[in-house]
């Protein structure tokens, strides 16, 4: 992918294919071509302009999952029709991105790497206890790869029993993880049997496209263990760090054994694993696509919480995500979510919901690191059927505010028939309401996708992740955990943009740039790096630092640990502050007046010394305020609704160009400085100006206009006949039903309310997607607030009809059918994902026309 480096109003007004989201395009029953050229034929129809298929077969989760894909994964006629796909969807116009295997997680082919090598099959290491009873004699068995008494005293071959001795014995054992084999994929000959049994077979059927139509290979959620194991890799440890790391098993399953040697162990432990990891799986993987004409995309999964290195076996995050060209971050379960955090529990299962974790800045770092300006994000898997485009826009904002350029959504099936009718929510199919409108959103997001590539970030703060501490020492790292995300909360609530870094980010830099206060990687020149407080930096990432300091780089540590009366980490010229201290210290990437903590800024550079802002409102209430960005050149503001750039009237103060800003809950908005002369119409948005009230309209006639239903194995639309009767604004489910989904009609009319100038309809709050029309034309259609519309009053009558199509989701009808679907098809038919989606589409039931509705015009005067 090449970035773009000059703005064009026609790619704003109509982004390019390769700008809009790309879908998950999941087969999971009998795929023909018939069937594939129905489908692809109707995505562009509701707004999905580029796919990935994702192979479901009936083995990848037959109970959690049931799938009924044919033909088998891996045989001819599979992929003929996945080339057959591949190249209808290209010829269409189609983005399309090849998925590198079926199902998840990435690394086994399905089974086929284990089975071509079942030495392959992933390893981790195991303990057991045992007691020896007082005279009887123990010998470490050969499977063992080491036993210790319980004083952690090694076994050396055997012994007889003086008293009743405790012994713990450390073994290699197989992980049974998965409904098929997995490989070890810290072992280089997992990726090497990966490629020849499946890559190069995709290369067989789809080279003539590698590099044309098709430019991405993704993977997805690939992983370890916790406490990984392979073949050779004692040997691989004592040639690295000159000791035998069997002597250490004890402090690889439990921190808290063998005392200081032992937490060094771990360390190390963790550090070769990691890198075999990097080096073996991404690394090989990149090098294969990038020799195919291929950039090689993905994610791992678990990026949210910061000691899933070790629970979800990714193992060192940012080493991961720079071995790929375009690293990513994984969206689910509503991870990110508009509202306030709290606890749910489903089944046996908890989320965090809307944690909101500044995650996304892993994936756009590691990027920044590499000298990419690509970073994506796979977004929405299982957010529920009753996930809004107001949702939508916060979780892609939130993310893309924090270096995200690319994006991808969770799914679209072959079928939705049967139980697939509950599968995997949200569903995009285009019998749903909320796909309705699905193109308007898609064109909005591409929009804000464009312009994000336009530059390169502006970063030059960076925030130290401890990642050996984490490995290190379980007892001390939460608290250490506690006070790396306190420092990075804390300065996103500033308004600082920041990078994460890591040790080998500071070990790679070069003594000469760092002598002149800049800490570079790729893209990056970092000026400002804060350091959380913690136990395990090494003396040469302490001696860069300080030549860092030297040269006028500024380091901050961050935090204190419990009970230190001083921070235990010192650097020579840091500084130790307190993370209330860091408002003091820290340089905001514009001001925000009145201050706000809701409010996340992204600068990035673009040429001729210009910049593009994204500020981006993370409440859920809006906000009105001004941002004083510190530039001379003339600015802009893309409407990514309409697709036209604007030009903003600056008030210089103090230096900085201050521009008035009202936001909506979990909206972004984009300005642009520079001195090029951009074609630019006058802002006629609502924003832009302040609104008189003329009227109010209360009550309208109401009717159900198209209908979307659950039917007895597939969804259906059907057209609503009924006489419009009165209504007050409000929550439509008294008038509608509570299982409505679908579309209503409202209908009043108004008086022309002056004579020249600009009205503006103002409809309040929708739930959740309307469209106006004055005197049977089509004014527009808003998916998300504010749902505001703009008219020349020259257009209008002295008496105007007004109807307002408004729209919800398919929440209430799926809630509705929940029993039903439940007894006819079974929670284990539906698929355990069903579950989650139903308790979140129950967010979702409140619909309609909420209000108040008002006739606006300017407020000032001849108005």
């Amino acid at each position: 992918m090449t970035p773009s480096e000059t703005f064009d109003a026609a790619r704003l007004k109509t982004p390019e294919t390769i700008w809009h989201p790309v879908f998950l395009w999941a087969w999971n029953s009998k795929i023909t071509r018939e069937g594939i050229r129905k489908q692809i034929d109707s995505f562009p129809e509701y707004g999905i302009r580029g796919v990935y298929i994702v192979a479901e077969p009936a083995t990848f989760r037959p109970v959690s999952m049931p799938t009924s894909l044919s033909p088998e994964f891996n045989t001819g006629e599979y992929y003929e029709l996945y080339r057959y796909a591949a190249e209808y969807a290209i010829e269409k116009g189609l983005v399309f991105w090849l998925y590198d295997e079926p199902g998840w997680p990435s690394g086994s082919a399905h089974g086929l790497v284990v089975k071509a090598n079942p030495d392959l099959e992933l390893q981790g290491i195991m303990n057991r206890s045992l007691l020896v009873k007082a005279g009887k004699s123990y010998k470490v068995p050969k499977d063992v790869l080491a036993s210790f008494t319980w004083d952690d005293k090694r076994v050396s071959g055997s012994f007889t029993a003086k008293e009743d001795t405790a012994v713990i014995e450390y073994y290699a054992e197989k992980q049974k993880n998965y409904s098929t084999p997995y490989p070890n994929l810290i072992d280089s000959r997992s990726t090497e049997t990966l490629i020849k049994v499946c890559f190069e077979k995709y290369k067989k059927h789809l080279g003539h496209l590698f590099g044309k139509g098709i430019q991405l290979v993704f993977i997805d959620e690939p992983g370890v263990t916790s406490r990984p194991w392979t073949a050779g890799f004692e040997e691989a440890f004592r040639k690295r760090f000159g000791y035998e790391l069997r002597d250490y098993l004890p402090a690889i399953m439990e921190s808290v054994m063998q005392g200081e040697k032992g937490i060094q162990a771990r360390i190390d432990y963790y550090d070769l694993s990691s890198e075999l990891f990097a080096r073996n799986y991404f690394l090989r993987q990149k090098k294969w696509c990038n020799e195919n004409n291929l950039l090689l995309i993905g994610h791992i999964g678990g990026e949210d919480r910061t000691r899933g290195c070790l629970q979800d076996g990714y193992l060192h995050l940012l080493r991961n995500l720079r071995a790929m060209d375009v690293p990513g971050i994984d969206a689910i379960w509503r991870q990110i979510f508009p509202g306030k955090e709290k606890n749910v529990r489903i089944l046996s299962n908890d989320y965090q919901v809307g944690r909101n974790h500044f995650f996304p800045r892993y994936a756009s770092s590691a990027a920044n690191q590499t000298g990419s300006r690509f970073s994506f994000t796979e977004s929405g898997g299982v957010y529920g059927m009753g996930f809004t485009f107001e949702e939508h826009r916060f979780v892609t904002f939130f993310q893309m505010v924090r270096g995200i350029s690319i994006v991808s959504h969770i799914c679209a099936f072959s079928s939705s028939k049967d139980h697939f009718m509950g599968a995997e929510p949200p569903n995009y199919a285009k019998e749903l309401p909320q796909c309705w409108d699905l193109s308007v959103y898609n064109e909005y997001i591409a929009r804000a996708c464009y312009i994000m590539s336009l530059g390169p970030i502006a970063v030059d703060t960076a925030l130290y992740m401890p990642i050996r501490d984490i490995w290190a020492d379980e007892s001390v790292s939460s608290d250490i955990v506690n006070i790396y995300e306190e420092t990075a909360f804390r300065l996103e609530k500033l308004q600082c943009y920041f990078d994460i870094i890591d040790d080998d980010v500071i070990l790679a830099a070069d003594k000469s740039v760092l002598e002149r206060g800049e800490l570079r990687m790729g893209l990056a020149a970092y000026k400002t790096v804060y350091i959380p407080v913690n136990r395990h930096m090494t003396a040469a990432v302490k001696e860069k630092l300080k030549i860092f300091i030297a040269g006028g780089g500024k380091v901050y540590i961050t935090g204190k640990l419990p009970g230190e009366r001083i921070p235990s980490l010192t650097i020579a010229g840091a500084q130790n502050i307190d993370t209330e201290a860091l408002k003091e210290n820290v340089l905001p990437v514009a001001e925000v007046s009145p201050f706000c903590e809701a409010i996340r800024i992204l600068k990035r550079g673009y040429k001729d010394k210009g910049s593009i802002y994204l500020v981006f409102n993370e409440s859920t209430e809006k906000i009105s305020l001004s941002i004083g960005f510190n530039e001379k050149l003339p600015a802009y503001e893309a409407d990514l609704l309409s697709g036209n750039l604007v030009k903003v009237n600056c008030k210089k103060r103090k230096g900085k160009a201050g521009i008035p800003v009202d936001l909506s809950g979990g909206e972004g908005r984009i300005f642009i400085f520079t001195g090029e002369e951009l074609p630019a119409l006058p802002d006629r948005r609502a924003g832009a100006v302040s609104l008189k009230t003329f009227s109010e309209i209360n009550r309208f006639n109401f009717r159900r206009t198209k209908r979307f239903t659950i039917g007895k194995n597939h969804y259906s639309l059907e057209a609503v006949k009924e006489e419009p009767k009165p209504v007050e604004i409000g929550d439509w489910r008294a008038a509608a039903g509570d299982d409505f989904s679908g579309s209503a009609e409202y209908t009043a009319q108004f008086a022309k309310p002056f004579e020249h100038g600009t009205v503006y309809i103002d409809l309040g709050e929708v739930k959740y997607v309307s469209e106006v029309f004055i005197n049977g034309a089509s004014v527009g259609v808003r998916c998300m607030p504010p749902h505001v519309y703009a008219v020349e009053v020259e257009t209008l009558k002295d008496e105007n009809m007004l109807n307002i199509r408004v729209t919800n989701t398919g929440a209430n009808e799926f809630v509705a059918k929940d029993k039903m679907l439940m007894k006819k098809y079974t929670m284990r038919r539906l698929g355990s994902y069903y579950v989650t989606g139903i308790y979140f589409a129950r967010d979702s039931l409140p619909s309609g026309l909420i209000g108040p509705v008002r006739i606006c015009g300017v407020c000032c005067p001849g108005a």
